[in-house]
């Protein structure tokens, strides 16, 4: 059997970018929280790549719904694919 070696960055990331596209899309309105239970992946590497998700224009924040319940403090946010 080959040596096994570590994966380069950039394949890295778009592999980190299609695990949360998927969960984003089968997910109603995550939160980052969310999203780093549903894909297992870190909260700074969530976040990282919904930035990088955000400037290609395939996310969009989820405007939070009139009748859900307000809690002290700042909401979390939500976000959606943007199809």
């Amino acid at each position: 059997m080959g040596r096994l070696t570590g994966g380069d960055p950039s394949l890295l990331r778009r592999i980190n970018s299609a695990v949360v596209l998927h969960a984003l899309r089968g997910a109603d309105s995550p939160t980052l929280t969310d999203l780093t239970r549903i894909t297992g992946l870190s909260r700074p590497t969530v976040e990282g790549v919904m930035e990088g998700l955000f400037e290609a224009g395939l996310v969009v924040e989820s405007v939070p719904d009139e009748g859900e319940t307000r809690r002290q403090g700042r909401p979390a946010r939500r976000f959606r694919f943007r199809a």
